[in-house]
């Protein structure tokens, strides 16, 4: 027969066990989400962004941004991804035209909706990311400057100056922060006469008669970097 003191040590210790178990199971139960490099993610999404690539048109005459922008997706699931989620945030929701989605396959099917603040965009995808598999996604968009009054948004427009930041003004995976990419490119036009002051690699390729055309780049940049200022000479 143990003695009455190990008895009691015991009862006890069976007792806070019984108690921790309904606190513990459900972390159990929970995988941690895999994180990418670089990367902040929700439970929202299964998807990665790595690599950003942007065509963008200024029209400060009509306070007009034109863009594309190309997503390049990495499933952090082991099932196939059937559908995505993308969000343009404030103060860009309610400025925000949205022209078509495409990846490989083809135009998508897509809807959107106000959540709070932001303009969620839905579409299914005609052939499902597989598995840890990767994916092309390419959004077209404008964004109106008209009015425009939020001197620390990431994307400025005047009919005298613009910036851009590399994120928070185009739409990204609903639950995706990233705090840096991989990679980002952009193919930037800007009015003839408007002189351009690169923070990314840059290079002249082309000077029209309304546009010059250049292509900035960069590796490891930060999500809140900002890419370049413009300024009407």
């Amino acid at each position: 027969m143990l003695p009455a003191f190990l008895v009691s040590d015991t009862t006890l210790r069976l007792t806070l066990l019984l108690l921790l178990i309904p606190t513990l199971l459900p972390r159990l139960a929970d995988p941690l989400p895999l994180l990418a490099t670089g990367q902040e993610n929700s439970s929202s999404t299964p998807l990665n962004v790595e690599e950003v690539e942007l065509d963008v048109r200024l029209e400060p005459a009509t306070y007009t941004l034109s863009a594309k922008v190309m997503l390049g997706l990495r499933s952090r699931s082991l099932k196939p991804v059937e559908a995505i989620r993308l969000v343009v945030p404030a103060p860009f929701a309610d400025r925000a035209h949205i022209y078509a989605v495409w990846d490989r396959s083809g135009f998508l099917a897509w809807h959107s909706q106000r959540i709070k603040k932001d303009l969620l965009i839905v579409t299914t995808f005609a052939q499902p990311i597989g598995a840890l598999g990767q994916r092309w996604l390419v959004i077209r968009f404008d964004l109106d400057f008209t009015h425009f009054d939020a001197p620390d948004a990431p994307a400025q427009l005047t009919p005298h100056a613009a910036s851009l930041r590399a994120t928070g003004w185009y739409p990204l995976p609903l639950g995706v922060r990233p705090r840096q990419f991989n990679k980002l490119r952009l193919g930037l036009r800007l009015p003839r006469t408007w002189r351009l002051r690169s923070h990314a690699e840059s290079k002249h390729l082309h000077t029209g008669t309304e546009f010059t055309e250049y292509e900035l780049t960069a590796e490891a940049v930060s999500a809140s970097s900002l890419l370049f200022c413009a300024y009407a000479q």
